[in-house]
């Protein structure tokens, strides 16, 4: 399917260059209609003045100034050549469906100054602030789900702390913020069906399932979890994804894995049911991914720029396969 979908896409490629070659036009281009001056005639007549004043003194000093030669020859603007084109159309007529391309952003939508990442500090929270802190994030997710779906965008990436302090051991069951936003969610939920977006997120550097330490685990544990109600509150399936990097390697990489694997193992289905892991581009590179996914089935996000800093030398066409076939049907 990956092979076919490649070829889709260069043909598609090649085909929207084609059709652009022919929307070029072959015309010559038309001539500027300027409105009329009423100080043309005069900057024309002194013009001529200051024209005649120096051929006369051209002509004093014994020289003749050139006269200017108009062309009679007509300018024809060449067509440009097409004699790809057709061989093109016919291998787009014989693709079963145009391919479709999904590309999108992460968190900020810059050019309107929209995020889904306000927030505050943790010494001045209150149950008001939180409030109106997440209504704003709500707001700028709903503009730019709608902008994604105007423009074209078939992805976002919503910030990981959309609810502040949404999973912190002192504000975790402050406020419920589910219940109080359940309109809101319902309503940005079903725009982000009608509009076909896929919608991920991605905690934090600090949420690590291998810590050595139990404290560091529970706590990436509740983050984990905050971030999957939260998409089970905009009703969104399993398509949406939590990626996550492995974590840290702590002098052993083998062990790191095993702890890994240990604690995704217990993970609630709440969480294990969204979460894929990604390679990094420092520590676990793709082959480290697969191990973890032969111990777990966990999917793999594959991210190419983090496979050209960290790789085993596997060609990029076979780690793309690979992490590919990591991938079930309801994923």
């Amino acid at each position: 399917k990956l092979v076919a979908l490649t070829r889709q896409l260069t043909q598609f490629h090649l085909s929207t260059r084609s059709l652009f070659m022919k929307t070029i036009t072959t015309k010559a281009p038309t001539k500027k209609v300027l409105k009329k001056d009423p100080d043309a005639k005069k900057t024309t007549t002194r013009t001529k003045k200051e024209t005649g004043t120096k051929r006369t003194q051209a002509e004093q000093n014994g020289k003749t100034a050139p006269k200017r030669q108009r062309s009679t020859k007509s300018k024809k603007t060449e067509p440009i050549s097409t004699s790809i084109d057709e061989d093109l159309t016919e291998e787009v007529k014989e693709m079963e469906e145009p391919p479709k391309f999904e590309i999108g952003f992460p968190c900020i939508c810059w050019s309107k100054n929209w995020t889904t990442g306000h927030t505050f500090r943790k010494s001045s929270y209150s149950e008001e602030k939180l409030l109106t802190t997440v209504k704003q994030n709500i707001t700028d997710l709903e503009n730019i789900i709608r902008f994604s779906a105007t423009e074209g965008f078939g992805f976002f990436r919503i910030g990981s702390g959309f609810v502040p302090f949404a999973s912190h051991e002192d504000f975790i069951d402050r406020v419920d913020w589910i219940s109080h936003f359940k309109y809101d969610f319902d309503r940005i939920g079903n725009l982000i069906r009608d509009a076909k977006i896929r919608i991920s997120m991605h905690p934090d550097q600090f949420v690590l399932l291998n810590s050595p330490k139990d404290d560091i685990v529970q706590r990436s544990i509740a983050e984990l979890e905050y971030q999957c109600k939260f998409l089970d509150a905009l009703g969104l399936d399993d398509t949406a994804k939590v990626q996550l990097h492995v974590g840290g390697v702590y002098g052993d990489k083998e062990s790191a894995i095993d702890r890994f694997v240990k604690t995704y193992k217990v993970l609630p289905e709440i969480i294990s049911r969204r979460l894929v892991i990604e390679n990094d581009d420092r520590l676990f590179s793709l082959k480290d991914c697969l191990e973890i996914h032969e111990k777990t089935g966990v999917p793999i996000l594959f991210d190419n720029l983090h496979h050209e800093c960290l790789n085993n030398e596997e060609p990029l066409r076979d780690a793309v396969e690979a992490a590919h076939a990591t991938w079930k049907e309801k994923d």
